[in-house]
């Protein structure tokens, strides 16, 4: 049974992960009795609620009417930090974008790539800071505002190009 429940701990928390959900976001109601468990087999089954347990009680996840809840440390465990905080990581996104057109200065980065493409690669935790990245970019004077999208400066060129680092 222990083999079962671990592999509906990590489809549960998988399910969640696929789906690009973050700390404190909700579970379809219906995901679970009407797609998840019918797939199971009787022993899968069996192991679902002791699975629900673990993950609730080692505060993974947090029940909710009719629900599951994503905890902060689920989370976490979820979409981990690599060394580097998520507003570094949509900073440094964006410099390498900028780097890989083999950007001049005031070149500006294509909206749709920004605010579809490259928003939708990131993990919650980064989109929780994308907004506030940009702005961290445009107050040091790296990347300007250009319509509905952003270009870079002599600034950010100088980064990008002589390996100044992240902003």
């Amino acid at each position: 049974m222990r083999t079962e429940i671990e592999k509906i701990k990590q489809d549960i928390l998988n399910h969640f992960k696929e789906r690009n959900m973050g700390a404190n976001q909700v579970l379809s109601p219906y995901w679970l009795p009407s797609v998840y468990l019918p797939q199971l087999t009787p022993a899968e089954r069996q192991a679902v609620r002791p699975a629900i347990e673990e993950l609730v009680n080692d505060g993974l996840l947090q029940r909710v009417q009719r629900s599951l809840k994503l905890t902060v440390k689920g989370g976490d465990l979820l979409y981990p930090d690599m060394g580097m905080a998520p507003k570094d990581v949509v900073k440094q996104g964006i410099l390498k974008q900028f780097q890989e057109m083999g950007a001049k200065e005031n070149q500006v980065v294509p909206s749709l790539w920004l605010s579809t493409l490259y928003f939708s690669s990131l993990n919650p935790k980064q989109r929780a800071v994308y907004q506030e990245a940009i702005k961290e970019m445009i107050d040091d004077g790296i990347v300007a505002l250009d319509w509905d999208t952003i270009k870079i400066t002599g600034k950010g060129t100088e980064i990008i190009y002589q390996g100044g680092g992240i902003c």
